[in-house]
């Protein structure tokens, strides 16, 4: 075969090695990012929605109860089958640094309350643990519903006692904080207004 046959073989095939080329790209640009920059965008200045969710205890838990008297720590979660999960619960109650800033500590996972009821037991935990069953919260605050098998990752929202967004954190596939970096970088935030 002479060059110039080779040539025009190797021209030929370039529009569909470049369609192929084209595809695969399309497709991975077409996925959404899992990046917590962009999965989540939000007003730093803005109104936090207000929420009621059923409690493993039985009880409602609003955002609206606490406003004007204690800044909240949203706690999104993976909840059942994350022992690690529950682990952070437990210590950042434990630790009483949240108090002392005067903060409410709220889990919200998106397992059924009857299911969580058990395991809050199981820990003693006082911490409200609330259910996000229709993933409303989850995907009003912009958080990755489904990042860690179909259930949230590991992130914290702060709300002010003014009822608007102080910090946000996403620590993805992270599944426990150290209790004093968290503390740390809310203190800071509280501190900065």
């Amino acid at each position: 075969m002479d060059i110039w046959h080779r040539r025009w073989e190797v021209l030929a095939a370039l529009p569909a090695g470049l369609a192929i080329v084209a595809g695969v790209l399309a497709a991975a640009l077409s996925r959404p990012s899992q990046a917590p920059e962009t999965a989540f965008s939000w007003d730093p200045n803005g109104q936090a929605p207000d929420f009621e969710l059923a409690a493993a205890d039985g009880r409602v838990v609003s955002l609206a109860e606490f406003r004007g008297k204690k800044h909240v720590l949203l706690y999104f979660n993976t909840g059942l089958g994350a022992p690690p999960c529950w682990q952070q619960i437990v210590d950042l109650e434990q630790d009483g640094r949240l108090e002392a800033l005067g903060v409410q500590l709220i889990s919200i996972m998106v397992d059924p309350p009857e299911d969580l009821a058990p395991r809050v037991r199981h820990y003693g935990l006082n911490t409200a643990v609330v259910s996000d069953r229709a993933r409303k919260v989850c995907e009003s605050y912009r958080v990755n519903c489904a990042g860690m098998e179909g259930k949230p990752g590991h992130s914290f929202q702060l709300i002010g006692k003014d009822g608007e967004f102080k910090w946000f954190r996403d620590y993805g596939s992270l599944m426990y904080v150290e209790v004093d970096q968290l503390y740390q970088e809310l203190a800071q935030r509280l501190r900065e207004g």
